[in-house]
């Protein structure tokens, strides 16, 4: 039941978090993508499958929000929390020079898998993604540590397993 109730609660905190920097923490219409660094976070820190499943949530808010071509960012998402849980036991996730990486790494692929379900997807999309992915890049990078941090926090406060090796 505590697990249920940490997942809503997180769940919809993630969601009002993200629109909150969207509309006021945007430069160009970029901000930082709170979920995608949470998503990862959640994936470093509790394994594969609380990150995927909260990446799947999350995409399909996102994407029912309109936010782009339908399924895309529940894929993209879902992939981040798997590849993150994955790699938790080999990346020192709870050091501040590793969640730069991560957040270079993890930006760098959401914005590659997002042109490449848009270009398999949509036809005659030519559309400029290197400023937007650069700018998101930098911000994802400023807030990654206290993302870590505050969800270190969050979980504590449910009495949570974490798992950092």
């Amino acid at each position: 039941m505590k697990r249920n109730l940490y997942f809503f609660m997180t769940l919809t905190i993630g969601i009002f978090i993200q629109i909150f920097f969207n509309r006021y923490l945007s430069l160009f219409d970029v901000g930082p993508n709170v979920l995608l660094m949470l998503v990862v976070a959640h994936g470093f820190i509790r394994g594969s499958l609380m990150g995927e499943t909260l990446g799947f949530s999350w995409g399909l808010i996102s994407d029912s929000m309109g936010v782009e071509l339908f399924g895309t960012q529940a894929l993209i998402l879902t992939l981040a929390g798997y590849l993150a849980g994955k790699f938790r036991r080999r990346v020192a996730s709870e050091r501040p020079p590793a969640q730069v990486m991560i957040a270079l790494f993890s930006t760098i692929l959401y914005g590659l898998g997002s042109v490449l379900v848009r270009h398999f997807f949509e036809e005659g999309i030519r559309r400029s993604f290197l400023m937007p992915m650069i700018l998101g890049m930098l911000f994802n990078i400023l807030i990654v540590t206290a993302v870590f941090w505050v969800l270190e926090r969050w979980i504590n406060i449910w009495n949570l397993e974490t798992e950092h090796v």
